[in-house]
């Protein structure tokens, strides 16, 4: 039992707090130990995560997590408050920490009334800004800390600089530097319900990990914390389990529920013996101190259908907003559920991959193993580059669309890619310039280092055997013998070159200089195997892509810009669909009038290490808007 019970810890932690279990591993010597770390002791300390909860209002923005907060994490020392890096509201771009900055720093106007409060939340004040974040404190108890994470430091520092400047110019007063209370902040008596909202706050992830509602707002009401609760049909309202989480004597708070009403098996009169989720229902529970102490925390959870009223565009729209705001797919399918009339079968993972390369259903089906999760293997370090670097090459020599290239399919493997092309001499010089070639026909001025070409019965084989590395290769299927040799021989101005000679130092050189990390060749790779569905069927579709170095050490992005390809939704699901060869996260997205120049960026992994850019410039398809 003692030797499951540390896993099971990390998991309970993890659904309350909503922290990661990569980030429990990487600051476990530092946390307090659970479940102590989710209990606050200083009034001060309450009082100020129950402000900013407060004052930040995160629950009035789409994010990608429920009330704009991704965790809650509570070290030795402090309490840190990760802000999800972007939101949307009323069709725009919100900046959370700008937002964070303008809503919780005090400041006094100085025609404001003696009786009236200071702007922002009272009593805080700056601590300072490092690489972590924003650091706050209360002014009556300096002990009290609490840091927002998840921007970068200078992102922090521009925002804090800008709203300095707006407050001065206005004639306001910035308090958060003051060492004391101000006259303004004396009028302003502490909450005796800050215990309520410090709790809540420190258990943020129950309302992303244990709710089911795609919509969570929450504001002050009466002596307490009012929570609203948004659920989708036939998505059901998940509040047995979330009072059970909140109540809970180890991991919860010492709350017991005082009123309580549900309209779940509520039935129309006309009716009588169906249910029916055309009704709007509204559960709620009221919960209260067992010890009776202020304060009070009512949820109130709503439930309604998607195919009524004002609900069916507000439904609709506000799954756009989450899923722009980066919100995981699969939270957005647990909470805002296809209704089963509404529901279509996903294709299965050989039709998937099958529409990514060309492939019949058949051949696709033959490719995969019977427990398969993936339509494409895993490729080696030494192929994903290979693939990468074809790529990048094609595109260098110009826009890139299947049909100038001959792609009929490709049928992707671990170590090779066999691509079948359309047997005409034009799709064969096109692919024998990626062989490396230079003025006197030895010093590689251009195509792919290493590149080695070999005749073979089942096609041309594009070899590059790197030093003490694997074999990667590309077989060229299609292809007429007679039509190679001819390009090649053109390529060499009458020179045929070696199958299989060795690498030259100029060659070895610009190999290694060209290194770069495995997540670089990995976003090649990926768009490679999935060219085919990514151009889109347009006959004039195109795409050119091109990569160049990141902001952040060892990572670089790329830049795909996009022909006439397919719709946002296509596109999207394409490129995010963990299944097929990328799996990347919609980070950021602008679209501009009639879908003619829209963008997008998505990162892989947790949406740090790259970024790939989509340009549409003629993606005006019926789903385009999706």
């Amino acid at each position: 039992m003692s030797s499951r019970q540390p896993s099971r810890e990390a998991a309970l932690y993890r659904m309350y707090t909503g922290d990661s279990l990569a980030n429990l591993k990487h600051t476990a010597s530092a946390r307090m130990p659970a479940p102590d770390a989710l209990r606050t002791a200083s009034p001060a300390q309450q009082d100020l995560e129950h402000q900013v909860l407060l004052r930040y209002r995160g629950g009035s923005l789409y994010a990608a997590h429920p009330l704009a907060i991704a965790y809650t994490r509570v070290v030795g020392d402090r309490t840190e408050v990760r802000l999800d890096p972007q939101a949307r509201a009323f069709d725009e771009r919100v900046d959370t920490a700008e937002r964070a900055i303008e809503h919780l720093l005090p400041y006094t106007h100085p025609t404001a009334r003696p009786d009236e409060g200071p702007g922002g939340a009272p009593g805080i004040r700056l601590r300072g800004i490092d690489r972590i974040g924003l650091h706050l404190t209360h002014v009556s108890d300096p002990s009290a800390h609490l840091v927002l994470t998840g921007r970068s430091e200078a992102a922090w520092s521009a925002h804090l600089q800008t709203r300095t400047v707006e407050l001065t110019t206005a004639g306001c007063i910035p308090l958060w530097n003051e060492p004391d209370p101000t006259e303004a902040e004396r009028s302003y008596s502490s909450e005796t319900w800050s215990w309520m909202s410090a709790g809540v706050l420190r258990r943020i992830g129950l309302f992303s990990r244990v709710s089911t509602a795609y919509d969570t707002y929450y504001g002050d009401r009466h002596n307490g914390l009012v929570v609203v609760l948004r659920h989708l049909h036939p998505a059901l309202p998940a509040h047995d389990e979330l009072v059970r989480r909140l109540t809970d004597p180890a991991w919860g708070m010492p709350l017991v529920i005082s009123e309580s009403h549900c309209d779940c098996r509520l039935r129309r009169p006309d009716r009588p013996y169906t249910h029916d989720h055309t009704w709007e229902r509204t559960c709620h529970v009221t919960l209260t101190h067992r010890d009776g102490i202020p304060g009070r925390l009512l949820l109130r959870f709503m439930s309604s259908s998607a195919d009524i009223g004002a609900e069916a565009g507000s439904a609709g729209e506000a799954r756009r907003e989450l899923a722009l705001a980066g919100a995981p797919r699969g939270w957005l399918r647990r909470t805002m559920p296809t209704p089963p009339s509404q529901q279509r079968s996903r294709p299965s993972l050989a039709a998937r991959r099958a529409t990514c390369t060309g492939e019949t259903l058949a051949e696709a089906a033959r490719a995969l193993t019977p427990d398969a999760t993936s339509a494409f293997p895993i490729a080696t370090a030494q192929q994903e580059r290979l693939e990468s670097e074809v790529l990048q090459t094609m595109s260098a020599l110009r826009a890139l669309t299947p049909r100038l290239l001959g792609i009929r399919a490709l049928h992707p493997m671990s170590d090779q890619i066999t691509i079948d092309l359309e047997p005409a001499p034009h799709i064969a010089r096109q692919w024998a310039a990626l062989l490396p070639v230079g003025s006197n026909g030895r010093t590689p001025a251009m195509g792919i280092p290493g590149l080695r070409h070999e005749q073979r019965p089942d096609g041309v084989h594009l070899i590059r055997h790197a030093p003490g590395s694997a074999t990667a290769r590309v077989i060229l299927w299609g292809i007429e013998i007679s039509q190679w040799m001819d390009a090649t021989t053109a390529l060499r101005h009458g020179t045929s070159p070696a199958s299989l000679t060795p690498w030259t130092e100029e060659e070895a050189g610009l190999y290694s200089v060209a290194s770069r990390s495995a997540c670089e060749h990995y976003i090649g790779s990926g768009l490679m195997r999935m060219i085919r569905a990514v151009c889109g069927a347009s006959a004039s579709s195109a795409i050119a892509i091109s990569s160049r170095p990141s902001e952040k050490p060892r990572c670089w992005d790329w830049r795909v810009n996009l022909f006439d390809g397919p719709g946002h939704g296509t596109l999207l699901d394409l490129l995010t669909d963990s299944s097929l060869a990328l799996g990347l996260e919609l980070w950021k997205h602008s679209c501009t009038t009639g879908h003619r120049a829209c963008r997008f960026r998505l990162t892989n992994g947790g949406g740090q290490s790259l970024s790939i850019y989509t340009t549409l410039r003629n993606a005006a398809r019926p789903d385009a808007a999706d």
